[in-house]
Protein backbone atom coordinates (compact mmCIF):
# COMPACT_ATOMS: atom_id res chain seq x y z
CA UNK A 1 0.00 0.00 0.00
CA UNK A 2 1.37 3.64 -1.23
CA UNK A 3 0.04 6.64 -0.41
CA UNK A 4 0.45 10.29 -2.29
CA UNK A 5 -1.61 13.34 -1.27
CA UNK A 6 -4.62 12.61 -2.25
CA UNK A 7 -5.41 9.15 -2.15
CA UNK A 8 -3.92 5.36 -1.57
CA UNK A 9 -2.96 2.66 -4.09
CA UNK A 10 -1.54 -0.64 -4.50
CA UNK A 11 -0.03 -1.10 -7.77
CA UNK A 12 0.07 -4.38 -9.56
CA UNK A 13 0.43 -6.11 -12.83
CA UNK A 14 -1.48 -5.16 -14.86
CA UNK A 15 -3.84 -3.25 -12.55
CA UNK A 16 -3.38 -0.67 -10.33
CA UNK A 17 -5.99 0.14 -6.96
CA UNK A 18 -7.02 3.67 -5.63
CA UNK A 19 -8.78 5.11 -3.54
CA UNK A 20 -9.27 8.79 -2.85
CA UNK A 21 -8.87 9.41 0.99
CA UNK A 22 -11.36 12.27 1.37
CA UNK A 23 -14.42 11.30 -1.03
CA UNK A 24 -13.83 7.43 -0.90
CA UNK A 25 -13.78 7.00 -4.57
CA UNK A 26 -12.13 4.29 -5.86
CA UNK A 27 -10.95 2.54 -9.48
CA UNK A 28 -9.19 -0.16 -10.32
CA UNK A 29 -7.50 0.44 -13.54
CA UNK A 30 -5.63 -1.25 -16.69
CA UNK A 31 -3.02 1.98 -16.96
CA UNK A 32 -0.92 0.68 -20.06
CA UNK A 33 -4.16 0.37 -21.96
CA UNK A 34 -6.73 2.49 -20.27
CA UNK A 35 -7.10 5.91 -22.32
CA UNK A 36 -4.03 4.85 -24.39
CA UNK A 37 -3.93 3.49 -28.04
CA UNK A 38 -3.26 0.00 -27.47
CA UNK A 39 -3.78 -2.54 -30.78
CA UNK A 40 -5.75 -5.09 -28.74
CA UNK A 41 -8.36 -2.11 -28.20
CA UNK A 42 -9.30 -1.89 -31.95
CA UNK A 43 -12.99 -1.62 -32.95
CA UNK A 44 -13.49 -4.54 -34.16
CA UNK A 45 -11.80 -6.24 -31.10
CA UNK A 46 -14.78 -5.25 -28.75
CA UNK A 47 -17.99 -7.17 -27.91
CA UNK A 48 -21.45 -6.13 -28.70
CA UNK A 49 -23.05 -3.80 -26.36
CA UNK A 50 -25.20 -6.54 -24.79
CA UNK A 51 -22.22 -8.54 -24.57
CA UNK A 52 -20.48 -6.06 -22.25
CA UNK A 53 -22.90 -5.10 -20.17
CA UNK A 54 -22.79 -8.57 -19.41
CA UNK A 55 -19.14 -8.88 -18.98
CA UNK A 56 -19.11 -5.79 -16.39
CA UNK A 57 -21.78 -6.91 -14.29
CA UNK A 58 -20.30 -10.27 -13.61
CA UNK A 59 -16.87 -8.69 -13.17
CA UNK A 60 -18.76 -6.42 -10.34
CA UNK A 61 -20.50 -9.46 -8.94
CA UNK A 62 -17.69 -12.28 -8.97
CA UNK A 63 -15.50 -9.74 -6.70
CA UNK A 64 -18.21 -8.17 -4.48
CA UNK A 65 -18.50 -4.89 -6.10
CA UNK A 66 -22.16 -4.14 -7.09
CA UNK A 67 -23.32 -2.13 -4.34
CA UNK A 68 -27.12 -3.03 -3.35
CA UNK A 69 -29.51 -1.19 -5.19
CA UNK A 70 -27.35 -0.51 -8.04
CA UNK A 71 -29.25 -0.48 -11.82
CA UNK A 72 -27.97 -0.61 -15.18
CA UNK A 73 -27.68 2.63 -17.11
CA UNK A 74 -26.56 3.03 -19.73
CA UNK A 75 -23.71 1.95 -22.59
CA UNK A 76 -21.88 4.40 -24.61
CA UNK A 77 -18.56 4.10 -26.99
CA UNK A 78 -15.28 6.30 -26.07
CA UNK A 79 -13.13 6.65 -29.20
CA UNK A 80 -9.60 7.80 -29.56
CA UNK A 81 -8.03 9.57 -32.65
CA UNK A 82 -5.58 10.46 -35.11
CA UNK A 83 -5.53 13.05 -37.59
CA UNK A 84 -3.50 11.23 -41.15
CA UNK A 85 -2.26 14.29 -42.93
CA UNK A 86 -1.75 12.09 -45.96
CA UNK A 87 -5.33 11.76 -45.99
CA UNK A 88 -6.89 14.85 -44.02
CA UNK A 89 -9.06 12.85 -42.11
CA UNK A 90 -9.11 11.50 -38.61
CA UNK A 91 -8.67 7.97 -38.09
CA UNK A 92 -10.61 5.79 -34.71
CA UNK A 93 -6.85 4.38 -33.03
CA UNK A 94 -8.61 3.12 -30.42
CA UNK A 95 -12.28 2.47 -28.88
CA UNK A 96 -13.80 0.91 -25.30
CA UNK A 97 -17.21 0.62 -24.03
CA UNK A 98 -18.71 2.31 -21.34
CA UNK A 99 -21.05 -0.04 -18.75
CA UNK A 100 -22.58 2.49 -16.66
CA UNK A 101 -24.44 2.13 -13.34
CA UNK A 102 -26.77 4.64 -10.94
CA UNK A 103 -28.29 3.72 -7.82
CA UNK A 104 -31.12 3.48 -6.30
CA UNK A 105 -32.84 3.18 -2.49
CA UNK A 106 -36.20 2.28 -1.52
CA UNK A 107 -37.10 1.94 -5.54
CA UNK A 108 -36.27 5.35 -5.81
CA UNK A 109 -33.18 6.95 -7.67
CA UNK A 110 -30.01 8.21 -5.81
CA UNK A 111 -29.09 11.43 -7.64
CA UNK A 112 -25.04 11.49 -7.78
CA UNK A 113 -24.80 7.46 -6.98
CA UNK A 114 -22.39 6.43 -10.35
CA UNK A 115 -20.34 3.88 -11.04
CA UNK A 116 -18.97 2.57 -14.31
CA UNK A 117 -16.90 -0.42 -15.91
CA UNK A 118 -14.69 0.27 -19.53
CA UNK A 119 -14.20 -2.85 -21.31
CA UNK A 120 -11.83 -3.07 -24.02
CA UNK A 121 -10.39 -5.40 -27.02
CA UNK A 122 -11.58 -9.49 -26.29
CA UNK A 123 -14.12 -8.24 -23.28
CA UNK A 124 -11.09 -7.01 -21.32
CA UNK A 125 -11.91 -4.78 -18.07
CA UNK A 126 -9.88 -1.65 -18.21
CA UNK A 127 -11.35 0.04 -15.46
CA UNK A 128 -14.04 0.46 -13.09
CA UNK A 129 -15.02 3.36 -11.29
CA UNK A 130 -17.13 4.08 -8.47
CA UNK A 131 -18.63 6.81 -6.86
CA UNK A 132 -21.07 5.69 -4.29
CA UNK A 133 -22.90 7.10 -0.98
CA UNK A 134 -24.37 4.24 1.13
CA UNK A 135 -26.95 4.78 3.39
CA UNK A 136 -29.04 3.14 6.54
CA UNK A 137 -32.71 4.37 7.62
CA UNK A 138 -32.99 7.18 10.18
CA UNK A 139 -36.57 8.32 10.13
CA UNK A 140 -39.57 8.77 8.24
CA UNK A 141 -40.04 12.93 7.39
CA UNK A 142 -43.22 14.65 5.55
CA UNK A 143 -42.38 15.56 2.00
CA UNK A 144 -43.36 18.48 0.27
CA UNK A 145 -45.69 17.68 -2.58
CA UNK A 146 -44.82 18.03 -6.29
CA UNK A 147 -47.05 21.29 -6.24
CA UNK A 148 -45.48 22.82 -2.91
CA UNK A 149 -41.57 22.09 -4.40
CA UNK A 150 -42.59 23.40 -7.94
CA UNK A 151 -43.44 26.66 -6.09
CA UNK A 152 -40.05 26.37 -4.51
CA UNK A 153 -38.37 26.41 -7.78
CA UNK A 154 -40.56 28.84 -9.18
CA UNK A 155 -38.62 31.08 -5.94
CA UNK A 156 -35.28 29.88 -6.07
CA UNK A 157 -34.80 30.23 -10.26
CA UNK A 158 -33.60 27.85 -12.58
CA UNK A 159 -29.64 27.72 -13.39
CA UNK A 160 -28.85 28.05 -17.37
CA UNK A 161 -26.37 28.77 -19.30
CA UNK A 162 -29.22 30.15 -21.63
CA UNK A 163 -28.41 33.75 -22.14
CA UNK A 164 -30.97 36.49 -21.25
CA UNK A 165 -33.77 33.45 -20.15
CA UNK A 166 -37.00 35.12 -20.51
CA UNK A 167 -39.36 31.48 -19.53
CA UNK A 168 -38.93 28.17 -18.76
CA UNK A 169 -40.99 25.09 -18.89
CA UNK A 170 -40.31 21.78 -16.60
CA UNK A 171 -40.98 18.57 -18.87
CA UNK A 172 -39.63 15.70 -16.26
CA UNK A 173 -40.28 15.66 -12.30
CA UNK A 174 -38.76 12.74 -10.13
CA UNK A 175 -38.34 12.22 -6.68
CA UNK A 176 -35.54 10.34 -5.07
CA UNK A 177 -32.55 11.31 -3.31
CA UNK A 178 -29.31 13.27 -3.45
CA UNK A 179 -25.67 12.03 -2.94
CA UNK A 180 -23.60 15.57 -2.90
CA UNK A 181 -20.11 14.88 -4.51
CA UNK A 182 -17.66 12.73 -2.89
CA UNK A 183 -15.94 15.57 -0.71
CA UNK A 184 -18.73 17.15 0.22
CA UNK A 185 -19.77 16.01 4.06
CA UNK A 186 -22.93 15.08 3.83
CA UNK A 187 -24.34 13.68 7.12
CA UNK A 188 -28.12 12.48 5.18
CA UNK A 189 -28.92 11.44 1.95
CA UNK A 190 -32.35 13.97 1.52
CA UNK A 191 -35.23 12.92 -0.43
CA UNK A 192 -35.45 15.58 -3.32
CA UNK A 193 -37.26 16.74 -6.14
CA UNK A 194 -35.56 16.37 -9.67
CA UNK A 195 -36.77 18.94 -12.59
CA UNK A 196 -35.61 19.28 -16.05
CA UNK A 197 -37.01 21.65 -18.90
CA UNK A 198 -36.22 23.88 -21.45
CA UNK A 199 -35.45 27.56 -21.72
CA UNK A 200 -36.22 30.19 -24.05
CA UNK A 201 -33.77 32.92 -24.24
CA UNK A 202 -33.55 35.85 -26.30
CA UNK A 203 -31.52 34.23 -29.26
CA UNK A 204 -31.73 30.46 -27.99
CA UNK A 205 -33.07 27.62 -26.39
CA UNK A 206 -31.19 25.23 -24.25
CA UNK A 207 -32.27 22.78 -20.58
CA UNK A 208 -31.79 22.87 -17.43
CA UNK A 209 -31.87 20.41 -14.75
CA UNK A 210 -32.21 21.33 -11.11
CA UNK A 211 -32.64 19.96 -7.17
CA UNK A 212 -35.75 20.64 -4.63
CA UNK A 213 -35.21 19.73 -1.23
CA UNK A 214 -38.26 17.67 -0.30
CA UNK A 215 -38.03 17.65 3.61
CA UNK A 216 -38.26 21.38 4.80
CA UNK A 217 -36.97 19.90 8.58
CA UNK A 218 -33.99 19.34 7.12
CA UNK A 219 -33.56 22.93 5.40
CA UNK A 220 -33.44 24.17 1.97
CA UNK A 221 -29.78 22.78 1.26
CA UNK A 222 -28.97 19.67 -0.75
CA UNK A 223 -26.65 18.38 2.31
Amino acid sequence: LEENVLSYYIKGDPYTFDIEKEGGCLSYTWKGRWNNVDPRDRPENLPADEEARKIAETFLKEHDLMPEGAVYKSVRHSQGLFFDSEKNTSVVSSEDIQVSFTGTLNGLPVFGNWMYVTIGGDGDVLRIFKRWRDAEPYKEFPILSPEEALEELKQTGVVTAVSSPKKATVTEIKIGYYASPPRDEQPYLKPTYYFHGTVEGESETGTFFQYIPAVPELGRGLY
